[in-house]
């Protein structure tokens, strides 16, 4: 977002608390914020901090970090902001005891529309609002994932193949659906017969036939009507249950690509969980061909970071997983600049960070894997078959990151030891 965008919300955001501003004004105003602050989702509910005068939070995802955004309209009116939101997204107003979804379409001047997914539900007397805002935006392809030379051209070997399942796995948003559009963008063609089923839609695609997943038609009910469409790849939104995940590989082992996503801590885990859901060992040795897990890290401005030396305990530390290169300099968030900071009410909600930096790590499902997978070894064992085949773990990747200097390092060091062991 450009300084003149930031300006712009300043000036409307101060407009709110104006004696003057009716709740359709607060509402619309609200929504044209976060969407010009480049914010994943809005929160508004009840405020528990003790001796805090604001009974209600308001706050903007950014960049995969909550940021509280003061307003008192929103404090003394927040029971008519919710009730407003409710009608636009279609909702029953009257019932405030029960969860609710709802969606509203934002048709932006100038620009593409913008569609809000509305979820509310009951809290403390009031309500919990949670607006997930998702816009068309520009497609991320995969040489901009920031992978290795070598994984990105093993991804491409894999996406490449006739049939098998691969499985993108890890946490709600961490950028899975998009790193699958981006395969998919890759793969598409006149020559190609790709469907989807998703929930909901975040992109269209061309030569790709994309298809909502509804209550009648879920994603085990489209996948098996898929087997009847000649299809070459097909995308399934997410394996959930038992049922799902038969079909997915029903589908990969007659003779369809199939991308799909698990939530699961690493690569190997889709094994696990794919045994969960009822599905042989032998199957999954079968029809798995590549899980790759993914995270998300808050990623420096480039403009304004600023060099530092880190404590060299954690030096130290992160050695053991991955020695940093001779002279590599550590970088940390800077004072902030006009392509990072942004300014809500007055306040800065946001700077020396720019964007959020994708990390990988991949498994291929080559003989050695399967016959791993076939003997039902443990998942630590499987580890180290992969691991002497050449495969780096999430941590190993997010230090390259850091050594590239792309994060900082405190902002990982917390969870590097999980993602290794």
């Amino acid at each position: 977002m450009s300084k003149s965008d930031s300006n712009a919300s300043v000036m409307k955001i101060a407009q709110l608390d104006q004696a003057s501003t009716t709740v359709p004004r607060m509402v619309e105003y609200l929504f044209d914020l976060a969407v010009r602050a480049g914010a994943s989702d809005i929160h508004m509910g009840i405020n528990n901090v003790p001796g805090d005068k604001q009974r209600y939070l308001l706050r903007l995802r950014i960049a995969g970090r909550l940021r509280v955004v003061k307003s008192q309209f929103m404090n003394s009116h927040y029971d008519e902001v919710v009730q407003r939101v409710k009608i636009l997204a279609g909702m029953n107003t009257t019932n405030i005891g029960v969860p609710q979804d709802g969606q509203i379409t934002l048709e932006r001047k100038g620009g593409e529309d913008v569609t809000l997914r509305v979820a509310i539900i009951p809290n403390q007397g009031a309500e919990e609002v949670c607006i997930r805002i998702q816009r068309n935006e520009r497609l991320i392809t995969m040489d901009q994932l920031l992978m290795t030379e070598k994984m990105f051209n093993n991804v491409q070997d894999l996406i490449r193949r006739e049939n098998g399942m691969i499985i993108l796995n890890g946490p709600a948003g961490s950028g899975k659906t998009t790193t699958i559009l981006s395969f998919l963008h890759e793969l598409a063609g006149p020559d190609k017969k790709i469907l989807t089923a998703e929930d909901p839609i975040e992109r269209r695609l061309p030569f790709v036939n994309h298809v909502q997943v509804t209550e009648k038609a879920g994603y085990a009910e489209l996948s098996r009507t898929y087997m009847r469409h000649d299809a070459d790849i097909i995308f399934i939104g997410e394996i959930r249950d038992s049922e799902s995940a038969i079909t997915a590989v029903q589908l990969a082992q007659t003779g369809h690509l199939v991308l799909t996503t698990l939530h699961t801590r690493d690569s190997i885990g889709v094994i696990a969980r794919m045994k969960a859901f009822d599905i042989h060992p032998n199957f999954i040795a079968d029809t798995l061909v590549g899980s790759l897990a993914q995270r998300l890290v808050l990623g420096l401005c480039h403009n304004c970071k600023e060099e530092y030396s880190p404590d060299e305990r954690i030096v130290r530390n992160v050695s053991k997983i991955l020695p940093p290169p001779d002279g590599i300099k550590f970088y940390k968030e800077g004072p902030g600049c006009d392509q990072c900071t942004q300014v809500v009410n007055g306040e800065v909600i946001m700077k020396g960070s720019s964007g959020l930096v994708p990390i990988f790590e991949l498994l291929i499902v080559d003989a050695e894997i399967q016959e791993a997978i076939n003997r039902e070894i443990s998942r630590i064992e499987i580890r180290e078959i992969a691991r002497k085949r050449g495969m780096t773990t999430l941590a190993e990747e997010a230090l390259l990151r850091v050594y590239q200097g792309y994060i900082d390092v405190s902002s990982v060091y917390g969870s590097l030891f999980s993602m290794r062991d």
